[in-house]
């Protein structure tokens, strides 16, 4: 599984959950490789909304593990998954 792939299936698995709550994700921003846990990609989701002044676009982290394609809400406080996000 690529980044790209990771970052669509934690886009799709994050609407199909409602966890966004009318918004929609535009693109991910992926943690730098060296600094994900063995076997995850680490993301934030952003929506495609314009800004005026400042403001943020960021939806959430998730962590979508590359061996099965299970995307995880990710706390980025404590470095670690939080819980499965339902397909």
């Amino acid at each position: 599984m690529s980044e790209k792939q990771a970052c669509e299936l934690a886009m799709d698995r994050v609407a199909n959950s409602r966890l966004l709550l009318g918004a929609s994700a535009a693109f991910c921003d992926h943690v730098a490789a060296e600094t994900n846990p063995t076997g995850y990609y680490v993301l934030s989701l952003h929506s495609g909304r314009d800004c005026d002044g400042i403001c943020s676009t960021n939806l959430g982290w998730f962590a979508v593990q590359k061996s099965t394609g299970e995307v995880f809400n990710w706390n980025v406080a404590e470095s670690k998954l939080g819980s499965p996000i339902a397909g």
